[in-house]
């Protein structure tokens, strides 16, 4: 469910659907940078049951988006823009949707919407980046 996500908004950055990792590198300060509220669940602050799925674009710019799916028992996506790095500073943040079962029609719903938020501020904010075309929609799982 992310991968073409992340392709069509590392398209959108870089002009290379490819230019994208998976993966979180807490060694090179990769970490979510915004303040989302979450309640606290451990001494280490919130930590999500099912963890996270990361994915990153290249650096572009000075700057990178990140894309991350929080699973909770249910999932919710988050994204980044950030600069820098490392040590990553927050440029500007979308989301966080609403908690929705994985793999259920409205929960591809908001990851789309959340990535046509993110393509149309990169159109508008990065010089030379140019808008990516939706893909055709994939049962690829999340």
């Amino acid at each position: 469910m992310m991968l073409p996500c992340i392709r069509r908004i590392a398209e959108a950055l870089t002009g290379d659907a490819s230019a994208w990792d998976e993966g979180i590198d807490h060694d090179s300060g990769d970490a979510a940078l915004g303040e989302y509220s979450w309640i606290p669940n451990s001494e280490d602050g919130f930590v999500p049951d099912g963890g996270t799925l990361w994915m990153a674009t290249h650096l572009h710019q000075g700057q990178r988006i990140v894309l991350e799916a929080v699973l909770d028992q249910d999932v919710r996506f988050l994204a980044e823009a950030q600069r820098g790095g490392p040590p990553w500073t927050l440029d500007q943040q979308w989301g966080q949707t609403s908690w929705q079962r994985p793999r259920m029609p409205r929960t591809l719903d908001q990851l789309q919407q959340l990535t046509d938020e993110l393509v149309t501020w990169l159109t508008h904010a990065v010089p030379g980046a140019r808008a990516a075309v939706d893909p055709e929609p994939t049962a690829a799982p999340a």
